[in-house]
């Protein structure tokens, strides 16, 4: 066994006692911070934006000596309203990844690749590259996110998705429960165990059990989180699972998927598994003959059932073979879940529009113009997967006049002859750990000594330069599979304004009332910012995440929109959701196993000192094919969330937005927090910890109001610290249309 598989084998981690985020936010000094074991940050720009006299300051580098420059990650773009792009995930000895730190570390991890596919040989929308947006070095291996993605409001997403992992290489976390061996969980043992450790149990999965625990971290789907899109087939689809293949290249799939996109051109996403290409229905399920002249009388399906790499020419187990499991979806006219090496991803992002009396003549809902991302999304392995940086940018624009993007640029063009420069910062996690357990109990707190410090981009602390008094816009990205952070400034005399959460645009009235507001990002939020430099050169620092070197030269003299007209206009879909229109009222309880709440003030004499809380929803874990949540089309329902542990957990649903109504945190207040208009818009929120009171505690819990429009579907709701949600505290969710009858009542 080679030093990397043991070290995986042998690596523990686990997020159980991650605080609730006012108490795990203190800022550490700059030297504390330095002086912990590694942490880094990453930031994207993105092209198109920086003006000559940008490009020209940067010239004269006030970055110090040693210091790395942001790197800027290379976007692909949409053109022609398509956004067209190969995306690859990537993972193989001699391929590692170079996390760089007090002492650098060579890891094995799995990363994203991507170009254009519209046009391949664009070098300046390749990634990764040992040159970055704005020609900058990046360093060899450097444990990058994916390429940005960067597409507009009613553009179409085609993205050939390839999965080329050497599963060989990665052979400590496949899925194993198909070689019957195990159930299915990874396993890892604890050599010496503990005194008075079970000797019926490993160390992990120790008291897991399968669906629910870390498991086949090479199978993998994307998650568009942000985007409002079908949750279904082609589009935001995270029931499926892509195993990987080295027999499944670009040129395989190229024409296949080529018909399927023209497809979705004209009548939008699939709907059937016959609106696929037969000749991709046919490479997945047979009959399907290579170019070498090999026959698949099961297509790539079937192959993988008799000759799964890490089979040794076995086979898997009846039971476990996946070409029936698709077979039976077929023929009940499901979609199939398998699917070897290669998909195809395609769907519109819906623009909303109205008629002369004010209604919408589409989509009642509308993509959300802002600041999105995509990541990895199976079930058992979300944590590991991001953990290795699975992970970019995902920025949906509206250049029109009046648009979030198009208005803010035109407002520092014109009236202060300006170009607004964006700055993207993708936080993360990175390691090559693959099951997040550790006797320590490391909490989720980046800052704390030995937990998983926080990178941006591949580095650690990176230089963003600034000039004096200049403005910029900052999109910053929570990719961070556990880590909460805050915003705050090592001067006072930086100033910014908060323009979005989640990827959704303020308010003119709350843009007003963000003045240098604090902010917690929890892991999946997003916060845009209006960034401003202080007048006087000199660095500082965002505390925790970048530094900032502001150049010597004339300050510029900008401000900030101050009228409703200088600001972007709110889109008319994402006006408040009214209490009067609120059909269903449902409550939601995140919590732990019982007995938990004693456990945390003397774990050590808990019954099972050693197993980590099993996490739940409404008092159970994940099932699969369980649909705990059946909500009808267009219904507009209003959820009270409840959080019955003492750790804060940051609510995460798909496809549909939701406004923020009521935050009661029982730490901080013995009343909740009302909010009756100009809600703000979230995709994620941590809902408020409980407090222990004696052996109980008083949950802490938020109201939010949704509507489930425009799409019917599966998908699910989860905690967004993504090793409670592989390991069960995860929901599945169905839109249904209205159930129609042959039934008369007359």
């Amino acid at each position: 066994m080679s030093k990397t598989e043991d070290a995986e084998v042998q690596s523990v981690v686990i997020d159980e006692s991650v605080p609730a985020p006012d108490t795990q936010l203190s800022k550490p000094t700059r030297r504390e911070f330095l002086g912990q074991s590694l942490a880094a940050t990453s930031a994207i720009a993105l092209a198109g934006m920086l003006p000559t006299e940008f490009l020209r300051a940067a010239a004269q580098s006030c970055v110090p000596a040693g210091g790395k420059k942001l790197i800027e990650i290379k976007q692909i773009k949409s053109s022609g309203k398509k956004l067209q792009a190969v995306l690859k995930l990537r993972g193989e000895r001699g391929l590692e990844r170079i996390v760089s730190g007090p002492t650098d570390k060579r890891l094995l991890l799995r990363f994203f690749e991507g170009y254009n596919a519209a046009n391949p040989a664009d070098a300046s929308q390749q990634w990764p590259s040992n040159k970055d947006l704005v020609g900058n070095d990046v360093p060899a291996n450097a444990p990058v996110p994916g390429p940005t993605f960067r597409a507009n409001v009613g553009d179409t997403i085609q993205i050939t998705f390839l999965n080329q992992v050497k599963v060989g290489h990665f052979s400590n976390s496949l899925d194993k429960g198909e070689r019957g061996e195990t159930p299915g969980c990874d396993e890892t043992p604890l050599d010496p165990k503990p005194p008075n450790f079970p000797p019926d149990k490993k160390w992990y999965p120790y008291e897991d059990t399968f669906p629910n625990c870390f498991h086949g971290s090479s199978t993998t789907n994307i998650h568009y989180h942000g985007t409002h899109v079908t949750p279904s087939t082609t589009g935001d689809n995270v029931l499926i699972f892509i195993r990987p293949s080295e027999k499944v290249v670009e040129n395989d799939v190229e024409a296949l998927f080529r018909e399927l996109f023209q497809h979705c051109d004209t009548h939008g996403e699939p709907k059937k598994w016959e609106d696929l290409p037969e000749g991709f229905r046919n490479l997945q399920m047979g009959p399907y003959r290579d170019s070498a002249g090999k026959s698949y009388p099961k297509g790539l399906i079937g192959d993988y059932d008799d000759n799964a790499p890490y089979q040794d020419g076995r086979g898997l187990p009846e039971g476990k073979r996946l070409w029936p499991i698709n077979k039976a979806a077929i023929d009940q006219g499901l979609w199939p879940q398998y699917f070897i090496g290669a998909y195809p991803y395609c769907y519109k992002l819906p623009e909303y529009k109205e008629d002369a009396q004010g209604n919408p003549t589409g989509v009642r809902m509308g993509q959300a113009p802002g600041t999105h991302w995509y990541h990895a999304h199976k079930h058992g392995s979300t944590a590991i997967n991001v953990f290795n940086g699975l992970v970019g940018a995902f920025i949906i624009a509206d250049d029109t006049a009046e648009g979030y993007d198009g208005k803010l640029r035109s407002f520092y063009r014109n009236k202060f002859g300006h170009e607004l420069k964006e700055t993207v910062l993708v936080v993360q996690q990175i390691t090559d750990t693959i099951n997040l357990m550790s006797i320590r109990l490391v909490g989720g707190n980046p800052r704390s000594p030995g937990a998983i410090p926080f990178f941006v981009n591949g580095q650690s602390m990176p230089w963003v330069e600034m000039r004096p008094g200049e403005v910029q816009l900052w999109r910053m990205v929570n990719a961070a599979p556990q880590g909460f952070t805050e915003i705050g400034f090592s001067s006072p005399d930086f100033t910014y304004r908060q323009t979005a959460q989640d990827g959704v645009q303020f308010k003119f009235a709350n843009f007003q009332k963000s003045v240098n507001p604090k902010i917690t990002i929890a892991p999946s939020n997003r916060v845009d910012l209006l960034v401003k430099a202080p007048t006087t050169p000199g660095n500082y620092e965002m505390e925790g995440l970048v530094n900032i070197c502001v150049k010597s030269g004339t300050p510029l003299t900008l401000g900030f929109p101050e009228t409703e007209a200088e600001f972007p206009k709110f889109p008319d879909f994402l006006k408040d959701i009214r209490a009067d229109k609120v059909r269903i009222w449902r409550k939601i309880e995140y919590g732990w196993e019982e007995g938990r709440t004693r456990n945390r003030r003397n774990p050590a004499n808990a019954p099972r000192p050693y197993a980590p809380p099993q996490f739940t929803i409404d008092d159970r874990q994940f099932e699969d094919g369980v649909v705990d949540q059946l909500m009808l089309l267009n219904d507009t329902e209003e959820w009270t969330i409840y959080n019955k542990t003492t750790l804060a957990h940051p609510f995460h649903i798909h496809v549909n937005p939701f406004q923020l109504v009521e935050v009661f945190a029982p730490a901080d207040s013995a009343t909740p927090v009302k909010f009756e208009k100009d809600m703000i818009w979230h995709d994620a929120f941590a809902i408020p910890a409980g407090k222990l009171d004696g052996d109980k505690i008083i949950p802490g819990h938020f109201k939010m109001r949704t509507r489930f429009v425009d799409f019917t579907g599966m998908y699910v709701q989860h905690c967004h610290i993504l090793a409670h949600e592989d390991r069960g505290m995860m929901q599945l969710l169905e839109v249904r249309d209205k159930v129609r009858t042959p039934f008369k009542h007359h």
